[in-house]
């Protein structure tokens, strides 16, 4: 004969059956997404972040590189194919890139260098040309004055980073990978000091303007990239 006390334990056994499973879909909710790949990337700089980064008496406010894809390049052999594909705009102050570079699937190998290959996919507010390079901040001479400077070029095709490290990728590893770029090697105080600049307080260094310093700039930014690797 079934009384009432049984009846209320099978209610409360089911009740707290239902809470029970309720919390695991909570939690199985909250976890982390399942990686799509064994390599992630990041694009950004020494000190990535929301926080301006500070060089003396200058400081870089916006950096944001075009991007048509990038190819992990191992040992002695140059890779055809892109292991992300683009367009992608980087902002590599902020770490962010549009769309998300996310995961690839990288086949197991020794992998020496990755090759950027650039896009001009970035309007140029100041003239009616895209450029793959767009940085902007400003330039504090004596604490008193301050001078906004741009740097944009559409000449770069590629930037090489060689790892100071092999890059060894086998089939039970997942790494997750920044590109980081040091601009502390870009500009100096010195180049601003020389600089011409215009009425309105602008130091514009592009192909028409600063074209010296212009020069000196592309050639760092090729060597200014290194990679950092974690495994996960």
């Amino acid at each position: 004969m079934i009384t009432n006390f049984t009846i209320l334990r099978v209610i409360s056994l089911f009740l707290v059956t239902l809470l029970f499973l309720g919390c695991n879909k909570d939690s199985l909710l909250d976890e982390e997404p399942i990686p799509e790949g064994n390599i992630s990337l990041l694009i950004n700089s020494v000190t990535s972040g929301n926080t301006p980064i500070n060089s003396e008496s200058f400081v870089l406010t916006d950096a944001i590189l075009g991007i048509g894809g990038i190819k992990f390049n191992a040992e002695n052999q140059l890779n055809n194919k892109y292991d992300f594909l683009g367009p992608y705009q980087s902002n590599i102050i902020s770490g962010i890139s549009n769309p998300d570079l996310g995961y690839t699937i990288l086949p197991p190998n020794l992998y020496s260098s990755v090759s950027i290959d650039m896009s001009t996919n970035l309007e140029d507010s100041l003239s009616s040309k895209n450029m793959s390079i767009i940085a902007n901040g400003k330039y504090f001479p004596n604490g008193v004055n301050v001078y906004h400077f741009v740097f944009k070029t559409d000449e770069i095709e590629t930037i090489n980073v060689v790892f100071d490290d092999i890059l060894e990728v086998d089939s039970n590893t997942i790494y997750k990978l920044s590109i980081v770029f040091d601009f502390s090697i870009w500009f100096t105080n010195e180049d601003f000091s020389k600089a011409d600049i215009s009425d309105d307080k602008y130091i514009l260094i592009d192909k028409v303007n600063n074209f010296d310093l212009y020069n000196k700039v592309i050639e760092r930014i090729q060597n200014s990239a290194h990679l950092l690797k974690v495994k996960m």
